[in-house]
């Protein structure tokens, strides 16, 4: 197949949907399919009140133009890279699948990709990204409709825009898998990614971690960003900026227990990673993690911003050996048997072939 992915323009290495589009991307360019990932970078407007910040704007934009994008996601020889202002049918002929991802996207895709062309990749319910009224809109516009999630499922079924397929993401065995045995570990250590984002709410993962501290001063918690260290996170935590893949996975396989506290995510991809590594899960309760977090099965889950709660499943985890060795072994053979990547490629070639819709 000639397929064109189409995404918002470049963003360093750190943002998930990108890292899940460039994995699809490479795997299907392995397979031997003709795969296109365009950037969409619109003209900038700025301000002409400050002329000397708004050329710097103009520049580093026409800089994003000439330059090959998608670099920090590992793109495959084979990729074509392109970014540009805007999508036209040119840039677009002769695919025979143009996939939309984030919802500023979908619309110029519509308008070059009629049915049964167009596609729609959908990674989360984008309100937090602009007006609901308009993110609404695009899941009514004439793309076929693929979620990675069961939750986005339902939020279809509420706006009345189904049909979708369901296409889980994928774990990667090579990267993220159970290398330290979890009976081999510190119970007392807990790994947690730190999000910028008021949303990711992280904030809260730190103050359910110092409330367990109270309780273990030898809790050793690590937390990895793709930001510098804020002033106000506590000297006790363990900070590991901008990790690479394979540094965050040998943090996650010398925890015991992952906690995950944001209030709503598409289908995060740290917690499924730490079960793949082995790690205990604690996540709030969210309709992005329910794909793969079973609750007392492979994960606890709380209320989002119930910080005692969050507390106490971590700390009930930390005494409870045998409870955390059955949600870590669990969790890590769920990820293995039901998230890789050849099923994930599979049942994105079905919806994209229009052979069917995969459940």
């Amino acid at each position: 197949m000639r397929i064109t992915w189409v995404l918002p323009r470049d963003h360093r290495r750190g943002v998930g949907g990108y890292a899940v589009v460039y994995g699809y991307a490479n795997r299907l360019a392995r397979r031997g399919h003709q795969v296109t990932v365009v950037h969409l970078d619109p003209v900038p407007r700025p301000s002409l009140r400050h002329p000397r910040a708004a050329l710097v704007e103009v520049a580093r934009w026409l800089g994003r133009l000439v330059s090959t994008p998608g670099a920090d996601y590992s793109p495959d020889p084979a990729l074509r890279r392109r970014s540009r202002p805007w999508l036209h049918r040119r840039a677009v002929a002769g695919s025979d699948a143009v996939v939309a991802t984030a919802w500023r996207t979908a619309a110029p895709v519509a308008a070059v990709a009629p049915p049964p062309h167009g596609f729609y990749f959908i990674q989360h319910h984008e309100t937090w990204d602009g007006p609901p009224r308009e993110v609404d809109a695009t899941w009514l516009l004439p793309l076929s409709k693929i979620v990675i999630a069961e939750w986005l499922a339902d939020v279809a079924a509420e706006l009345d825009a189904l049909p979708v397929a369901h296409v889980p993401n994928a774990i990667d065995p090579a990267v993220h898998s159970l290398t330290v045995p979890p009976h081999d570990r510190t119970a007392a250590s807990v790994a947690m990614l730190w999000h910028p984002k008021a949303w990711k709410r992280s904030r809260d993962g730190l103050a359910a971690l110092a409330l367990v501290r109270e309780q273990v001063p030898d809790l050793v918690v690590d937390a990895f960003s793709i930001s510098p260290r804020p002033d106000d996170v506590p000297g006790w935590v363990r900070w590991h900026h901008a990790a690479s893949p394979a540094e965050v996975a040998a943090i996650l396989n010398s925890a015991a227990v992952f906690l995950s506290p944001s209030e709503a995510e598409g289908w995060p991809l740290p917690p499924a990673e730490a079960l793949a590594c082995g790690c205990a899960l604690v996540s709030t309760d969210i309709g992005g993690v329910r794909d793969y977090a079973h609750p007392g099965r492979t994960a606890l889950l709380v209320p989002v911003g119930d910080v005692p709660a969050m507390a106490d499943a971590v700390l009930r985890l930390v005494r409870d050996d045998a409870l955390r060795l059955q949600l870590a072994t669990a969790g890590a053979q769920l990820i293995a048997e039901r998230f890789g990547w050849d099923t994930a490629v599979d049942r994105l070639l079905t919806a994209l072939s229009g052979a069917g819709t995969p459940g």
